[in-house]
């Protein structure tokens, strides 16, 4: 009926983990998918593919070689994006009007727990969340990885997730703030009034 080639079916799960990556890029830049066009979607090209589906979703990623320094972790990367700046700054403007501490602010609070939630279960990896606003890029996610590091699939997944959430959440904030401000100029008005 059909002749399939030996070896065939065993690059299918790995086909199938490139097109997921490839529609994931295409979703947040469609003209960065170019770019995979070169990929054949094989074993040898998931790592290649998970990669740049990452770099769609990141302005920033900063490799480093901790070459002999460092006991237990070889390199190290970090990861930010404009919407993880945007939503830390509002995150202040927020917590500012409720008055309350940054860590207490009800958005700051979820993003930490989300990114733990996706990112803590590892031992082949350590991450640190940098929340500060003072310069360009400087939230962020910084990562350490062992020489044991195997999960490059289910680690870029997770940090797509995390950026992700990081975009939607900064469009949900921003939408927020600008209800609150509309209701304290409303009132304002009111009080003028009368």
């Amino acid at each position: 009926m059909f002749e399939i080639e030996e070896n065939t079916l065993d690059e299918l799960p790995y086909s199938i983990t490139c097109l997921q990556f490839a529609y994931l890029a295409y979703e947040v830049a469609p003209e960065n998918v170019n770019s995979m066009r070169h990929l054949e979607c094989s074993m040898d090209d998931t790592y290649e593919a998970a990669e740049s589906a990452l770099a769609c979703y990141c302005d920033l990623i900063s490799p480093h070689d901790y070459g002999d320094n460092s006991e237990c972790f070889t390199y190290g990367c970090y990861y930010s994006s404009k919407h993880m700046m945007e939503f830390y700054r509002l995150c202040r403007v927020h917590a500012k009007l409720l008055r309350v501490k940054l860590h207490e602010e009800p958005f700051f609070a979820r993003a930490k727990r989300f990114v733990y939630s996706q990112l803590y279960n590892s031992y082949t990896f350590d991450y640190t969340l940098q929340t500060k606003v003072n310069r360009e890029y400087a939230s962020g996610i910084a990562v350490r990885f062992t020489g044991d590091f195997y999960e490059f699939e289910d680690f870029n997944m997770a940090m797509i997730d995390v950026m992700r959430f990081y975009r939607a959440e900064a469009a949900r904030l921003k939408n927020v703030l600008a209800m609150t401000r509309r209701t304290d100029s409303d009132v304002t008005i009111r009080e003028e009034a009368a």
